[in-house]
């Protein structure tokens, strides 16, 4: 039996009262228009809790509603507020509170209670916010590998990110690893920590949790709270600054200041107390990428963030001013580097094109569950054919139309089976992105996942519609035995923040296959190691059809450091099966681990943004794009760069940084070299330059040049003859070209006199 009805959300409207204060106009009812999505939900649910509880003294459990209404009205959410005249003055009215500001948008914190009347304000424009992010690690655990391995070691004699603040926000930080001191050990490197799960929060001026800005108390606290639970932030801010202590798993910007974040993840969320869930938004993010840069102004320093979190991108303008204050955040010298996800292999998108009439593919579900957008330009019929057994389809339909002359434009549709009930919601509203489109969201809820034993065929029909289907819980597949082909490919699953314009977005490619674990097994990786984007690699375009993301960095098999609490605590963790190296420091055993990810490749970007930073620090996004644009490798030569898979290409460290130093324009292509000669070392020490190579017929000449193009010295070079006197330049940066016989061993370097 199937029934098809309206879904209700019931909500109270009160009589409109006019009440004179500063001359505005307050109406008491739920402005619902000026909410994003997740705030009206939890609106919606404490409309509903109202009327429960005014329907009955007390619940199930025997709690009166005086004490629930109690607990209710304790609770708060972290939200993005825009008003009219960009002034704070009307949150306190309600009884809201603003933590800060970011241009003209304010990050409050709003009763749960006054989110309903705060809306309905004339004063106030929009109320916006979102549940916290997820991870962006290759889940597969399949790849492991070396964050050396474009680190440069002739390159770091000059950059070395000194003077540059690299932030990392994230999750499962150990701040007591050696990797967070200098080499040496001489110098400890983390400067300031925001704790925001920390329970240690008497007398913090915090939002949430306790900041840290002293070594000693960082040093004392050892690590974030949910270090037990995961070590992301280690291995990612290793990659980034870390100095590698005794190995060669040295991060890009070892020399740079450090100031980490650790936020609220999904994967955390069981250490927040109920009652503080929804203090932990993207908004409280926000706040903590303006920490980080925060803390980078008062220390003079320019500061690049790496941010390997995300979620996927909406068309309901749930980001609409989270994206207006990281450009407001970013400029010259604030550069922030967010990972583009981990979906590039999931058939994620259906497109139908005016004049075809249907388009549509099998869908599996993530669980039980689907959840997928659907954009029309036009009237459409959104259809669900289920395979409830070998013979019998059955088909669950909703008209564009009805959908939305229905209640709050929601419906419902259940379909009761020998199987159980397929349950289907499906709410419609304007894109955000452009009005005259409709978007649909669809919920799917099934007695089993679907997939090969339960096949669900999901299609849009309409001739004069072009519909755009994109699967966000669950994925497309194509092919059925019973079925023709689907229309199902990979796109459009770049996440969100690294989506926004203001952002660098970073891809992974793979370099190398395997690595040999700490108990001397060798994994190896079912990709390619030929520099080519890795499988599971966002691509784009983003919604609005920009290309995403910019740049490619290695991001499989990345070797980098974890948590000796994690290690300690869960020594059966699969994770740690791939682990390459165990080590004491302090008393405590130590980790260097392999993983991979868009997460992996994010912050090598930022550590080489962090070097780029340290030649220039008034350095902004549009430079970076035009030195990516000028410099990058094109790992696919058949594809035109910038496209949606690789964006600029394969990041350059140090073609890059000689591109922002003008050398590649001061010198021509032969009197310098845009890469780094191989199997050649530079070291200088006491202003003497020392070349080292194991050719056994080593000759050529060197060549010396200021950073204006001007050659000061040039010599030969041979086996007998491979130190120079260079104490006669002045204290600088130089570019040093070394021609020799091999192509292999031609190349060129930076080099700075001190």
């Amino acid at each position: 039996m199937r029934r098809v009805f309206s879904d209700i959300f019931t909500i109270l409207v009160l009589s409109v009262l006019l009440l004179f204060h500063s001359g505005k106009t307050k109406a008491q009812a739920t402005d619902y228009t000026k909410l994003s999505s997740w705030v009206r939900e939890i609106v919606m649910k404490e409309n509903a809790l109202k009327k429960s509880y005014s329907n009955k003294s007390t619940d199930d459990a025997g709690v009166t509603t005086q004490k629930r209404q109690s607990l209710r009205r304790g609770m708060s959410l972290c939200a993005l507020v825009k008003t009219a005249d960009g002034t704070e003055g009307v949150l306190a009215e309600y009884g809201a509170k603003a933590i800060d500001r970011i241009g003209n948008i304010i990050i409050a914190d709003i009763p749960i209670n006054q989110i309903s009347p705060l809306s309905a304000d004339d004063r106030v424009l929009r109320i916006e916010s979102r549940r916290s992010n997820k991870l962006e690690m290759d889940t597969s655990m399949l790849i492991v590998g070396s964050n050396h391995l474009y680190a440069g070691n002739a390159l770091q004699q000059a950059y070395t990110g000194k003077g540059v603040v690299v932030g990392v926000q994230d999750v499962g930080f150990d701040l007591t690893h050696p990797t967070f001191y200098s080499r040496d050990l001489s110098q400890y490197r983390i400067k300031s920590f925001w704790d925001q799960l920390s329970i240690d929060t008497l007398n913090s001026e915090m939002y949430v949790g306790r900041n840290y800005e002293s070594q000693t108390d960082i040093l004392q606290y050892a690590h974030s709270r949910d270090a037990f639970l995961l070590s992301h932030g280690t291995h990612t801010a290793g990659s980034a600054a870390g100095s590698g202590y005794n190995t060669d798993y040295r991060g890009i910007a070892y020399d740079s200041d450090i100031c980490l974040v650790s936020n609220a993840v999904v994967d955390d969320i069981e250490l927040i107390d109920s009652c503080d869930l929804y203090k932990y938004t993207y908004a409280t993010d926000l706040l903590g990428f303006k920490y980080i840069f925060d803390y980078a102004d008062r220390v003079g320093q320019p500061c690049v963030i790496s941010f390997s979190e995300g979620s996927h991108e909406d068309l309901r303008g749930d980001d609409a001013l989270f994206y207006e204050a990281l450009e407001t955040l970013s400029g010259e010298g604030r550069i922030i580097v967010a990972s583009a996800g981990n979906a590039g292999h999931v058939y994620s998108t259906v497109k139908k094109p005016i004049g075809t009439k249907t388009a549509g593919s099998y869908a599996s579900t993530e669980g039980n569950n689907v959840f997928a957008t659907i954009e029309s330009s036009s009237d459409v019929t959104i259809r669900i054919i289920i395979h409830t057994d070998a013979v019998v389809r059955d088909t669950i339909e909703f008209r564009s139309e009805d959908i939305f002359l229905a209640t709050d434009s929601v419906m419902r549709d259940s379909l009761t089976t020998w199987r159980g009930d397929f349950a289907v919601t499906i709410r419609g509203y304007k894109s955000s992105l452009d009005e005259s489109t409709m978007v649909f969201d669809l919920s799917y809820t099934a007695p089993e996942p679907l997939g090969l034993y339960v096949p669900a065929w999901f299609e849009t029909e309409s001739e004069t519609a072009e519909t755009r289907m994109r699967m966000i819980k669950g994925y497309f597949y194509n092919y059925r035995r019973d079925n023709p082909t689907g229309e199902a490919f990979c796109g459009y699953t770049i996440h969100s923040p690294s989506s926004a314009p203001s952002v660098i977005s970073v891809g992974a490619t793979v370099h190398r296959k395997g690595y040999t674990t700490v108990h001397g097994e060798y994994h190896t990786t079912i990709d390619d190691a030929k520099g080519e984007r890795a499988f599971y690699s966002s691509i784009g375009p983003t919604l609005d059809e920009r290309i995403k993301p910019d740049v490619m960095a290695p991001g499989s098999n990345i070797i980098s450091s974890y948590s000796s609490y994690y290690l300690e605590h869960n020594p059966d963790a699969r994770d740690l099966t791939d682990d390459v190296s165990h080590f004491g420091f302090n008393g405590r055993v130590y980790a260097w681990n392999a993983n991979s990810g868009t997460s992996m490749s994010t912050p090598i970007v930022a550590g080489i943004i962090a070097l780029w930073l340290e030649a220039k620090p008034d350095l902004t996004r549009e430079e970076i794009i035009d030195a990516l644009k000028a410099t990058c490798s094109h790992p696919d030569e058949s594809l035109a760069y910038p496209n949606i898979e690789y964006g600029y290409g394969l990041i350059n460290a140090y073609a890059g940084l000689l591109y922002l130093l003008g050398l590649d324009v001061s010198l021509s292509a032969d009197e310098l070299s845009r890469h780094q000669p191989e199997g050649v070392s530079f070291i200088l020490q006491n202003n003497r330059l020392t070349i080292e190579t194991e050719e056994s017929n080593f000759e050529g000449t060197l060549k010396v040049y200021t950073t204006a193009g001007k050659c000061v010295k040039a010599v030969s070079v041979n086996n007998n003859q491979k130190t120079i006197d260079l104490s006669l330049l002045s204290k600088n940066v130089y570019a040093v070209q070394l021609t020799t016989n091999k192509q292999q061993t031609t190349g060129s370097t930076l080099i700075r006199i001190k």
